[in-house]
């Protein structure tokens, strides 16, 4: 693996998910909530999506598995791939296919029969740990202790290594690297860091030893790894609670996204443009600043409320086009279509026209829900109002009468 693989990496979180859905006959098994525990008696025939606060895996599921939430723990055992986004992740069961994971804080001490790919703050692979296939870990602090039969490759700032690797052993880091007295690598070590590393025992390293000048490790165009990473949690995390807290209003913007026509997104992008126009024309006419202002809160609200939704109707185009069934506001669409559309805008030019065309769709639709929302308000309150005059005037008729 090299340093531009991560992007296909991050593809891959899409491609599990997507082709575990609509590729195989297994159902989809969707949970949410404060709280999901698998106990360790339960067998799950099925995909697994969870969406919670606190996560306890410790059953046995024999599709792939999603989960996202502040506490993720695995602690069973997995018969396809696994994708774990959270706050801090734990692996100390058994995974055979690939595990994939972002988190603040990742600790894996179990078995992974295939390829293992990590993002987070801080990465600890234990001891006990063993990895079948390659490993990739990109974070602030690594510590690897484990055993992993094909090749290694770790992005840190701070990185101690001291495990076993049959393979050869790439590390970046931008501090420090540390190779402890009890790891052996068996292919070579590659390595690029500021200071050259101490080696206690050179036997250890069956290959070459070689020091690469330090360099940044960034994607094309100056991002950042870790930049990208978190645009990826904060986008998952935005559009997830969105759809949780506000469902019914999620539901209807996403009929409007399947209803309207493709040419909605030309007038998404008039009302972008007009309303500041008439907001700004108001506050500086006499008469005009309070409504002018009013004008100028809706259209922060309409943007930002755009802005989280462009990543949800991403998820109904995927569902759309791949499943082609009326789940799109499930956990497992909604954070597929947050990483697509982050991960959409690295493609220059074409990339950041698609991610524009699903923000002015979305803000087409808000607009038209905000304007029914008023219609149907004013349009009650004018019934209303009609029917207590015609209510008065037949009182004030009975009692001529």
């Amino acid at each position: 693996m090299s340093k531009r693989t991560f992007i296909s990496i991050l593809f891959l979180f899409i491609g599990f998910g997507v082709a575990s859905s609509a590729y195989t006959s297994q159902a989809m098994v969707i949970r949410t909530g404060d709280t999901y525990s698998l106990e360790s008696y339960t067998t799950l025939e099925d995909d697994l999506y969870v969406g919670a606060g606190d996560i306890s895996l410790s059953g046995t599921t024999t599709g792939d598995v999603l989960a996202v939430g502040s506490h993720v723990k695995l602690k069973g055992v997995v018969l396809q791939d696994v994708f774990l986004l959270g706050g801090d992740a734990t692996v100390s069961g058994v995974v055979e296919g690939d595990l994939r994971s972002m988190a603040g804080e990742i600790y894996v001490d179990g078995h992974i029969t295939e390829d293992v790919f990590l993002a987070g703050g801080t990465v600890e692979i234990a001891q006990t740990a063993v990895i079948d296939g390659d490993l990739f870990i990109y974070a602030d602090s690594v510590e690897y202790n484990g055993s992993t039969t094909g090749e290694v490759e770790i992005h840190g700032r701070v990185v101690q290594f001291k495990g076993l690797v049959q393979g050869n052993v790439d590390i970046t880091a931008r501090e420090s690297v540390s190779v402890l007295n009890m790891a052996s690598i068996k292919g070579d070590l590659i390595y690029s860091s500021p200071r050259e590393v101490f080696l206690p025992n050179k036997n250890s390293i069956e290959g070459s030893v070689q020091r690469n000048e330090v360099q940044t490790v960034a994607l094309e165009g100056g991002l950042d790894l870790l930049t990208l990473i978190a645009r990826i949690l904060m986008t998952v995390i935005a559009s997830v609670l969105f759809v949780y807290i506000f469902p019914k209003y999620s539901r209807r913007v996403v009929d409007i996204v399947i209803k309207e026509s493709p040419w909605s997104v030309a007038k998404g992008g008039v009302v972008l443009l007009a309303w500041p126009i008439v907001a700004f024309t108001l506050v500086f006419s006499l008469l005009g600043i309070l409504p002018g202002l009013l004008l100028f809160f809706g259209y922060g609200v309409t943007f930002v409320t755009a802005g989280i939704l462009a990543p949800v109707v991403a998820g109904v185009i995927l569902a759309r086009w791949l499943k082609h069934e009326k789940d799109e506001l499930k956990l497992a669409w909604v954070s597929l279509g947050a990483i697509t559309f982050v991960l959409i805008s690295l493609v220059t030019i074409v990339g950041v026209l698609i991610e524009l065309l699903l923000f002015l769709f979305a803000f087409y639709a808000v607009c038209l829900t905000m304007y029914e929302s008023v219609w149907k308000n004013r349009k009650l309150e004018t019934e209303k109002n009609n029917h207590e005059e015609k209510g008065e005037a037949k009182e004030e008729a009975t009692r001529d009468s």
